[in-house]
């Protein structure tokens, strides 16, 4: 049984929670990592041995998917020929199937956490490149074009960011039915939160102390009666002067620059409406935008 499902995206708009919440699921067997990036790699010709090592715990007496999250298959033009190649590949391996899910949120949310993240990053491109990057990231219409341009509607799933966090439960069961999972169970815990600034930023200065000889030859002094309470405390000291450098440093989108990212955006988000039926209503960032900005105008 080679049926595969692909949380293709957008970035940041909660397809790691997506992927830990289906991961639960008993019939749902979860990729090591969670983003492969498979088919944005040359090996991707290597065919289905080579994609199925990446579920080394699949058993098909239990396992009736396996699932995947790879933000790069909707990060086009950046990473070409994705939705081409898994199209090639399902040709190229009789009897395999594949579903998609693709998880949205409000655009202009959206480009501001990439931003960040891209800050956080490192990323060498200037504050206009970067822009541009993301809002092509964001042309949902684009990015979905990809996918059903080539496979069935009824194959591809969306999600909005929104209504999962209004309504898991049954945002969930939805998809269960989309996946022929069994309705009776019960997920938990779909309040949590998965992949925030704040979990990054936490994993990157553990690295950062373990790494340390000096951090290591101090904990190795202290009682073992103690340790954990100083390890969390030298945690919570380093992270809270993380990020306050880090804010420090971090220059936010400008009001000019999100209301250059909302006109652009705005056809985009008609057409998700027009094409695709999504409720944009509850997308109210752009609305928001321009009331703060007539408000500062008039003062």
């Amino acid at each position: 049984m080679n049926n595969f499902v692909i949380i293709f995206g957008a970035m940041k708009c909660g397809s790691t929670s997506l992927f830990k919440y289906l991961s639960q699921h008993p019939q749902v067997c979860a990729s090591k990592p969670k983003e492969p990036k498979f088919f944005c790699k040359p090996y991707w010709v290597d065919g289905l041995d080579r994609y199925s090592q990446y579920w080394s715990d699949y058993n098909p007496d239990i396992h009736t998917i396996r699932l995947e999250a790879s933000q790069r298959y909707s990060k086009t033009p950046h990473f070409p020929d994705v939705a081409q190649r898994i199209e090639q590949f399902i040709a190229n391996n009789p009897g395999v199937k594949f579903k998609f899910i693709y998880i949205m949120k409000d655009p202009l949310l959206m480009i501001e956490s990439a931003f960040r993240q891209a800050f956080d990053n490192k990323v060498s491109l200037t504050r206009k490149e970067l822009i541009s990057r993301l809002i092509a990231c964001a042309d949902f219409p684009m990015q979905l074009g990809n996918y059903t341009q080539r496979f069935p509607r009824e194959d591809i799933f969306l999600v909005l960011l929104e209504e999962l966090a209004r309504n898991p439960s049954t945002i969930m069961q939805n998809i269960n039915e989309f996946l022929d999972l069994d309705p009776s169970f019960k997920y938990v815990d779909l309040n949590s939160s998965h992949n925030k600034v704040s979990d990054r930023h936490r994993i990157q200065i553990k690295k950062i102390l373990r790494s340390s000889w000096l951090f290591r030859r101090i904990v190795a002094l202290i009682p073992k009666a103690f340790k954990k309470y100083a390890k969390s405390f030298v945690l919570d000291s380093a992270f809270r002067s993380y990020e306050i450098m880090k804010k420090d440093k971090f220059i936010p989108l400008t009001t000019d620059e999100k209301l250059y990212i909302m006109e652009v955006m705005k056809p985009k988000i008609l057409e998700m409406h027009s094409s695709y039926g999504i409720d944009i209503s509850q997308w109210k960032s752009q609305e928001r935008l321009l009331e703060s900005n007539e408000s500062l105008i008039k003062a």
